[in-house]
């Protein structure tokens, strides 16, 4: 892939190439792919249908999309019948046979159990990448720092899913009844949701919070928290 960046880059007119689609898209596709267990040959087909996912700003991409999505689902469905007759390495097929309590998952549950984990197990990546590679191009002593000590790397991966808002916020949840939380009052039936990209800014939390930081510590970045499910007995 690399090789494929620095061939576009020296051949194009302007002597530029498009990281985004070359390397940063790719990359994670391929290793979830191969996570999943699906055919290599396979992978160009959903580099073109999860293209637009990052792009949709309203109901009307959504809208625009899903042809890719029962594209999507149609090939989880073939994929499915493929490993009940033949069982292979991988993830999928993995949870094809798997039973719980002696039941299986059904059609409906593999599809949407796979798709969320070919979605969002690459969609969040291909953004880590490519946000690192424009903080690293805007904060040139920062990039120094890693180059002179890659040790820092993890703590560098750790700033950038801080700063880079790769997920914004948890799926939302309704109260189930009034309640108090953090000295606000909630009603029953009110929408609330967990902001991760304020909570890693938060100054109570972060020195220079909008600051880019590699060597930044403690970093308790709310990235990888579980999705919050607000319950009050």
């Amino acid at each position: 892939m690399l090789d494929q960046f620095e061939q576009q880059a020296s051949t194009s007119k302007d002597k530029s190439a498009d990281a985004l689609d070359i390397f940063c898209r790719q990359l994670p596709l391929a290793v979830i792919c191969e996570v999943l267990g699906l055919p290599q040959k396979d992978r160009p087909k959903f580099t073109k249908w999860f293209q637009g996912f990052s792009e949709i700003r309203n109901m009307l991409g959504i809208v625009g999309m899903l042809p890719n999505l029962r594209k999507v689902m149609n090939y989880l469905e073939q994929q499915f019948e493929l490993f009940r007759k033949n069982p292979c390495p991988g993830l999928l097929s993995e949870l094809v046979q798997a039973e719980s309590e002696g039941e299986k998952l059904n059609s409906d549950e593999l599809v949407a159990t796979s798709f969320v984990l070919l979605a969002a197990g690459h969609e969040t990546t291909v953004h880590l990448i490519s946000n690192g590679l424009v903080m690293f191009l805007l904060n040139r002593e920062q990039r120094r720092l890693v180059e002179v000590n890659p040790s820092l790397m993890p703590s560098a991966i750790d700033e950038i899913l801080r700063l880079g808002f790769v997920i914004q916020m948890s799926k939302p949840r309704y109260v189930i009844h009034d309640t108090e939380f953090h000295d606000v009052q909630l009603r029953r039936g009110e929408l609330i949701a967990a902001v991760f990209g304020s909570a890693n800014i938060a100054p109570e939390k972060f020195y220079s919070p909008e600051t880019f930081d590699i060597t930044r510590f403690p970093n308790p970045h709310m990235t990888f928290e579980p999705v919050f499910i607000f319950v009050w007995e």
